[in-house]
Formats: structure tokens, sequence, C-alpha cells
């Protein structure tokens, strides 16, 4: 999917344009802010993060045979 940033006055002419289908069928045009997307990314970014947070501690806690810390 592509994104446009567009500001939040454009971002107001294109959802009136929508409503009053001045541009003929735009009932497939998902048009949200680019605030909206970089929150996503942001929100994305993190779950990745996190996912190979766990797989690092997972796998080093195999490594070890147990936590770290703990005797096995």
């Amino acid at each position: 999917m592509s994104y446009l940033k567009i500001s939040k006055k454009q971002h107001q002419l294109v959802k009136s344009l929508k409503q009053s289908h001045a541009l003929g069928d735009l009932d497939n045009l998902h048009v949200h802010p680019f605030k909206e997307f970089v929150k996503e990314e942001h929100k994305k970014l993190q779950e990745h993060w996190i996912q190979l947070a766990n797989e690092d501690r997972s796998a080093a806690r195999n490594k070890h045979g147990g936590y770290a810390g703990t005797k096995p």
C-alpha cells in the first residue's frame, strides 16, 4: 500500500470530496492522515523488537539450561 504525506486541510478536502462523490467512485480509496501511518509503523516496529527480544531471551535460556543466574 502506498502512502502520501498530506496536510490536515488536504485530508479534510479529500474526505469531503469522497463524501460528495465529486471524484467518481472513491469507495475503495482509504484516506488516512500521515500521522496515523507513522503511528502504525511505530507500533509494528515496537512489536518486531519485542518479538526479537523474546526470541533472544528464549534462546539464551535454552543455551544455559534455565533462567540466567539459576543452576540447571
